[in-house]
């Protein structure tokens, strides 16, 4: 070894602190998986396991409903990334991999299901907190600001209106 290399800097120093940094990424990446996978498997579950047991009404036991439920979530979910695809193109740029976006609005979707199931009681201002619920929740997972999470909402609620819209004709013939 030269007398005038530092061993601070040497290059197994610097491949050593570059592992690290790579190990922190990637450790980093994946917590921005496990954030909305919770909130899914939380509120998700918290929401069917409702429906079942709290039952349904004359025309669907809530078994029924229960089984219906991830069906619900899927459309909401492929209106949402359609939203979110628009929202994109128009103005906001990427919002990382496709399948990290569903994830998050997966997680959204479900933890505002469950807020709703909650705050039903309080008629008019359910809707409110509903409302606040899913737009501070878009702010958060996708790291938007509260303009921007706002407009994403609209799209995504005017989005939902006209695909019930359509969903009804179809199945009133």
């Amino acid at each position: 070894m030269s007398p005038f290399v530092d061993p601070k800097r040497s290059p197994d120093r610097w491949k050593a602190i570059l592992d690290q940094e790579r190990a922190e990424s990637v450790l980093a990446g994946r917590m921005e998986y496990y954030k909305p996978l919770a909130l899914l498997i939380i509120c998700g579950g918290i929401v069917t396991g409702h429906l079942a047991y709290a039952g349904g009404d004359a025309n669907a036991s809530g078994l029924t409903l229960a089984a219906l439920y991830p069906v619900i979530l899927g459309v909401k979910l492929l209106v949402g990334v359609i939203g979110l695809w628009i929202a994109c193109s128009l103005w906001l740029g990427g919002v990382g991999t496709l399948g990290l976006a569903i994830l998050r609005l997966a997680g959204i979707y479900a933890t505002a299901d469950l807020v709703t199931l909650i705050a039903e009681p309080l008629m008019l201002l359910s809707w409110l907190i509903r409302v606040t619920v899913y737009v501070c929740l878009i702010a958060w997972l996708f790291d938007l600001d509260v303009r921007e999470s706002i407009i994403v909402a609209i799209i995504t609620w005017l989005l939902k209106v006209v695909t019930g819209a359509i969903l009804v004709m179809a199945f009133a013939g």
